[in-house]
């Protein structure tokens, strides 16, 4: 069974995560404009003396908040949130924290935003952090889910089409941009045509395993991003049913 970090409780206003739990059995002035990167997504990170500067700054995990939404497949971005202990606050229409990463004994303290508008008002929220911050668009990472991988794969990718996702639709609209680089985790299609029954329903017993191993190459995708590493492309996990 697949285990998530879970919230233990506030202190201060700050909501404190840690520990792990399995799945059940079944602001500032959004008005702002962002201020993009002249980046062309051509670049894979770490492979020129740019890539400091796209380094990531700032993360935004999508989903939606509350109970009946938590383990849904919509939610994956916001799953993978968990697996980083954190101090959050609220702030800028989410949980928001600095959190410290360390990769080969050096250390980055990005921002990770949540945001807590619900998918189709994603936008709102992490415009409230990039522009509070002035962060470059280049330096931003969205974790969502992704129908059109399988259940098992992800992938990075800079920029690109909607895919009549409404979280990144709401980014675009706030943002007046699709240029931002992506963590894209794979959910696969339905069975059937209903989209949206799909993406709000829960994984499986079986499928929580498969995202479990997801998860855990996301997070490594994730820090080496921070780190300016990570290689455009796409990942598999080793349990891919």
């Amino acid at each position: 069974m697949g285990k998530f970090l879970r919230p233990v409780g506030e202190r201060g206003g700050r909501i404190v995560v840690s520990g792990i739990f399995g799945f059940p059995k079944q602001s500032p002035d959004t008005s702002a404009t962002v201020k993009t990167s002249a980046h062309t997504g051509k670049e894979p990170f770490g492979t020129d003396p740019a890539a400091t500067e796209r380094a990531i700054a700032a993360v935004i995990f999508l989903g939606n908040p509350g109970p009946d939404y938590e383990y849904t497949r919509h939610n994956a971005g916001r799953l993978l949130a968990k697996s980083f202990p954190g101090d959050y606050r609220n702030k800028f229409k989410g949980l928001f924290a600095s959190v410290p990463l360390t990769l080969n004994g050096d250390t980055k303290t990005p921002f990770f935003l949540i945001p807590e508008t619900y998918m189709n008002r994603s936008g709102e929220s992490a415009s409230a952090l990039l522009s509070f911050y002035k962060i470059p668009l280049a330096r931003c990472l969205v974790v969502h889910d992704e129908i059109e991988l399988p259940l098992g794969t992800a992938a990075l990718k800079w920029s690109g089409g909607l895919g009549g996702h409404n979280g990144l639709r709401s980014l675009k609209t706030c943002l007046g941009t699709a240029d931002f680089w992506r963590l894209r985790i794979g959910v696969g299609r339905p069975p059937h045509d209903n989209i949206a029954d799909w993406v709000l329903s829960p994984f499986s017993l079986g499928e929580q395993a498969v995202l479990q191993d997801t998860l855990a190459v996301c997070k490594d995708i994730l820090i080496k991003a921070v780190f300016g590493q990570a290689q455009e492309g796409k990942f598999a996990s080793c349990s891919i049913p």
